[in-house]
Formats: structure tokens, C-alpha cells, sequence
């Protein structure tokens, strides 16, 4: 099929507000890296899904992502026939990046034909996964019509659902000098950690040296900074991560990571400030044990979400709603000013600590956002 005029634009067909209406998209599968990216987009009821996946149990996913521990790192094939009828879209977890450069991409709907620009942080993902096997996901900077502010509003009150009925796949951005060598060494520590006795790192001390760039500069990854990925990876029943064209799933990272990064700190010759600026290393760890133990209130929340980064001051609210005990909850509606978010806040912040002292010392918006008469600046 001929492709249209860079001119001809996607427009995204409105969503119907009084279902569970979502869209979710497949990217066009291509061995030519120069060939355009083409994607094909489609509208589903989520809520059809969601009655689907009240037949799935806890255990069988615990028992399936023991079991991806023999992933094949070079294909998604098992990871895909295992999901494909219980988690029946993968839901992208990554970070947006600078507005520019951006990349246009080409979207077909069954209402339009047309290209949209992307930020090349999401456009490197769509180029590296279209070489994969197929398979449906949902990515909010295409999923979402970010224009409009309604539609905004309906679907972060979904975001919820929606991370926990699916599988995610964290992208850590394309692979750089090292990365390959690196994912490969946690594959191999996680694997050990499996043998009784279990045995020394698989690599001597000058192996181990070698590493050390590559895992500063993972854990140096923007994405760990990022408000948004509590709640994709704490609600996501299985994680899978991805770093160029290397996945493994989400314990696999994790246990070869500690492996690694215990290793490291007992190295005499690293200065200890060698990843002092690595925030990601506790929010790895905070991030396993939230999702085994799950984040309640308001207090605890606020507690881990005030450093991270956000574009927009009310997702320091939104952005952790679904990982909160209901009756905590807000509806998320991106048509209030950030004022007025705070103010219908508040309430439930004292609800949450009642029981504590400090609410002073909580301080949802930063500092920074508010001036000396407590007006939000916007």
C-alpha cells in the first residue's frame, strides 16, 4: 500500500467514555531498519478483559515467571505464548524523554490513516520491538489522545486496571557499550542463585571491573527517576525488562543485579562514591518490595514518590492512585488546576495520619510549588 503524505496527520477516533474503552495498538512486524514504522491501532472494552482475567490465579503467575528464568534473551517467543491467553496486551513502561527530536511513525485505525510524532526515546523502542514476535500493547503516548484533557482524565482512572490485568515490559532504552555483556552476567548470577550450596560470582574481581561502567550507567537510567514506574511496576503482575534487543524478566534483573552489585561494593579499589548518585539502586529495591507488600496510604506514598520526576505537578497526586487503599483514592481529572488538586487532597491526607504526627512534614507538591501565600504556581 502506497504510503500517504507526510501532511496526511492521525486523528484518534474519541473513545466512548461510558465503557471501559481502551486502545491498543501492534507494531507492523519489519527486518528493514530504514522502512517507515507502521503501527495498527484498534478500540477494545477493557472491561471484557478485566472478567477474563478473574480466572487467573496469583500462584500461576508466580509459577510462570519462575519458569521465564530459561528465557531465550535473544526472542520473546516464550514470554509471548505463555501471556497470549491470560495477559492479552503488553502495557509499556518507559520514560518520554526531551519533546524533541520526535520521529513520525505511521498509524492505521479502521477510521484513518495518517502520521504521528513520537519522542525518539518511544520511537527507538517501536523500532527495536517490531523485529520481535507480534504483539498487542499499550503505550500511553499513543494510546491516549494527549490533546484532550477529558480523555486524559478517563483514562488515567483506568491506569490502574490496566497495568495490573497486563504484562509490562519495561524499556530501559537501546543498547549501549557493555549492556549486552552486562544482562547477560545477571542472567548468569540469577541462575546460580538456584544451586544449593549456591556457588562464588561467575566472574573474578578484574571480570567483575570491567562491568562496573555499564552497571553505573544503567542505574544512572532517567527511567528510575520517574514518578510513573511505582505504579506500572508495583501493580504489573509480570515485569519484563528490556535493553535493546536483551529481555529478562523482572527477577532475573533483580537477583543478578544484587549478585552484582554486592560483589561491587566489596571491591577495595572502587571508591565508595563511585555510585553515590545512583538513585536507582534503592528504588530497585523499593520497587521488589512494594510489589510484595503493596503501598497503603498517603504517608507511605508520599514518603517515596516526593523526589521523583514528573512533567505535570498534579501527577505527583494521579500517579500513585492506584497503588492506595480505595477509600483513600481521588478521581484523577486533569481539568483541575493544581490548586484545587491539593485542596481536595488534603482531606485524605489527614484520614491517612490521623493515627501519626508530622502531617507538616509531608509535603505532596514540594516546596517549590507553592509560594509564601500557599498559591500553586502554574
Amino acid at each position: 500500500m502506497e504510503l500517504p503524505l507526510k501532511h496526511v496527520r492521525f486523528t484518534h477516533t474519541p473513545l466512548n467514555f461510558k465503557h471501559k474503552e481502551i486502545r491498543i495498538l501492534t507494531i507492523e512486524p519489519s527486518s528493514d531498519s530504514e522502512s517507515p514504522i507502521q503501527i495498527t491501532i484498534k478500540h477494545i472494552d477493557f472491561s471484557d478483559h478485566i472478567h477474563a482475567l478473574t480466572r487467573y490465579q496469583e500462584e500461576k503467575a508466580r509459577l510462570i515467571a519462575q519458569n521465564l528464568w530459561n528465557i531465550d534473551l535473544g526472542s520473546d517467543a516464550l514470554y509471548n505464548e505463555i501471556f497470549r491467553e491470560t495477559l492479552r496486551f503488553i502495557a509499556l513502561s518507559y520514560t518520554w524523554g526531551p519533546e524533541i527530536p520526535a520521529q513520525d511513525i505511521l498509524v492505521t485505525s479502521p477510521e484513518c490513516r495518517g502520521w504521528l510524532s513520537v519522542r525518539q526515546n518511544l520511537y527507538d523502542f517501536l523500532k527495536t520491538r517490531r523485529a520481535c514476535e507480534p504483539a498487542w500493547f499499550w503505550i500511553d503516548q499513543i494510546c491516549i489522545n494527549q490533546g484532550k484533557d477529558d480523555e486524559k482524565t478517563h483514562q488515567v482512572n483506568q491506569m490502574a486496571e490496566i497495568y495490573s490485568a497486563a504484562a509490562v515490559e519495561v524499556w530501559l532504552g537501546s543498547e549501549f557499550e557493555g549492556s549486552n555483556e552486562l544482562i547477560d552476567l545477571f542472567v548468569r548470577e540469577s541462575h546460580l542463585l538456584t544451586q544449593e550450596p549456591c556457588p562464588q560470582l561467575s566472574v573474578d574481581k578484574q571480570g567483575l571491573s570491567t562491568h562496573i561502567p555499564s552497571l553505573r550507567r544503567l542505574l544512572c537510567n532517567p527511567y528510575w527517576s520517574r514518578l510513573w514506574v511505582i505504579q506500572e511496576i508495583v501493580l504489573g503482575k509480570v515485569v519484563n525488562i528490556r535493553v535493546g534487543s536483551k529481555a529478562l524478566p523482572w527477577n532475573t534483573f533483580f537477583s543478578g543485579y544484587s549478585r552484582v552489585d554486592d560483589a561491587c561494593s566489596r571491591l577495595d579499589y572502587i571508591p565508595k562514591s563511585c555510585f553515590a548518585d545512583t538513585s536507582a539502586a534503592p528504588q530497585i529495591l523499593w520497587i521488589y518490595h512494594r510489589r510484595r507488600f503493596g503501598c497503603e496510604d498517603w504517608v507511605d506514598s508520599w514518603s517515596l514518590v516526593e523526589k521523583l520526576e514528573c512533567s505535570d505537578l498534579r501527577d505527583k497526586v494521579f500517579g500513585t492512585m492506584g497503588m492506595l487503599h480505595p477509600s483513600l483514592r481521588i478521581l484523577p481529572d486533569y481539568s483541575m488546576r493544581p490548586h484545587d488538586v491539593l485542596l481536595m487532597l488534603l482531606p485524605k491526607i489527614v484520614e491517612s495520619i490521623c493515627a501519626t504526627n508530622g502531617l507538616c512534614q509531608y509535603d505532596p507538591l514540594g516546596s517549590k510549588g507553592l509560594d509564601r501565600q500557599h498559591q500553586v504556581r502554574y
